[in-house]
């Protein structure tokens, strides 16, 4: 899966903000792997969880919101 480099210079985002989302999507895919598992170290090399994350918040299928003024 690649990254959508060009999606994201395209959006009118805070690239400081949509990197701090893409960081807690992944780590929030990284602990439902792990539990969904129960193999904390299981490590699927066909899934990316970056790569899922960035596309899941280009694709605004998963959203975020920025809860610090």
């Amino acid at each position: 899966m690649s990254i959508p480099l060009d999606k994201m210079i395209d959006e009118t985002v805070n690239i400081y903000e949509l990197t701090c989302a893409i960081i807690k999507r992944s780590l929030q895919l990284t602990k439902m792997r792990a539990y969904e598992t129960r193999d904390p170290e299981s490590k699927d090399p066909e899934v990316k969880v970056v790569s899922s994350a960035i596309n899941q918040l280009i694709s605004k299928e998963v959203e975020y919101r920025n809860d610090n003024p």
